[in-house]
């Protein structure tokens, strides 16, 4: 079951890992903040706006990647407590609204890049396992010592008589966890602008946005959901590849320059 209650109320176990991701991203951006001498109220107000269009362009990437299925049943893309939010979405929104308060706060973008990329990163994984409750996001069949059963009702045509698949949502966590708390911390406090203790900004968002993707990229070879295809390769395949490029480019631009 995706949900209990309490009392009269239905509680979905999809709201509640979003809500803990949320919540972890906000720590984690608090935590980063310090660094760069940004006040947490200014860090509480981004957070706020960067979930309410973070979740909108996430819904709305899913629906375009699922339109087949919401062309028929439009009212469905409001249950988003289904499931059905597409990091790639987000990010592209996220980006936005960045942009909006670069401006308005006078903050330097890398900056708030470096903050909020490894919290979006550790919020969006733990929003993962929300998939595990409502049975979705799962890969191939497999015999694997970690495999997850799939009801007969949640698996896609053409794989009726297959029982146990890919727990997708869990490599995504971790992924997501060892980059947001491991390497990126860990890059926060160690690259550094020559003797300055300042870490160089860019870095971490070029980290986030190559690593994060590329295990994205490597994941998304065992996913089976119906999506887009652009000359028979999967559309979330691709926008892996091109935040990939962005990602490494970011990296080494900063890198040189850092040497320089």
């Amino acid at each position: 079951m995706s949900y209990f209650l309490l009392g009269p109320i239905k509680i979905h176990y999809y709201g509640i890992t979003a809500t803990l991701g949320a919540l972890a991203g906000l720590i984690l951006a608090r935590f980063l903040a310090r660094k760069f001498k940004i006040s947490p109220e200014k860090i509480d107000n981004i957070s706020f706006w960067l979930i309410i269009f973070g979740v909108l362009g996430a819904r709305f990437y899913h629906i375009l990647n699922a339109w087949t299925y919401y062309v028929n049943y439009p009212a469905n893309m409001l249950y988003i407590w289904q499931g059905g939010l597409a990091i790639h979405g987000g990010l592209i929104v996220g980006f936005l609204v960045l942009i909006f308060f670069v401006k308005k706060y006078k903050i330097n973008f890398w900056q708030l890049a470096d903050i909020f990329l490894p919290a979006l990163v550790l919020g969006y994984s733990i929003g993962r396992w929300g998939n595990f409750f409502n049975q979705e996001l799962f890969g191939r069949p497999t015999n694997l010592p970690w495999k997850i059963f799939i009801d007969f009702a949640h698996r896609p045509a053409g794989y009726e008589n297959a029982v146990y698949f890919h727990p997708v949502f869990l490599y995504e966590f971790i992924l997501g966890a060892v980059i947001a708390l491991g390497l990126l911390i860990y890059l926060h406090w160690r690259i550094k602008i020559k003797n300055q203790q300042m870490p160089i900004r860019g870095i971490i968002a070029g980290a986030v946005l190559f690593l994060w993707t590329l295990g994205r990229f490597l994941v998304e070879f065992l996913r089976i959901d119906a999506v887009p295809l652009i000359f028979g390769i999967r559309l979330p395949l691709l926008v892996s590849l091109c935040l990939m490029a962005m990602g490494s480019g970011i990296f080494v631009y900063k890198v040189c320059r850092r040497n320089n």
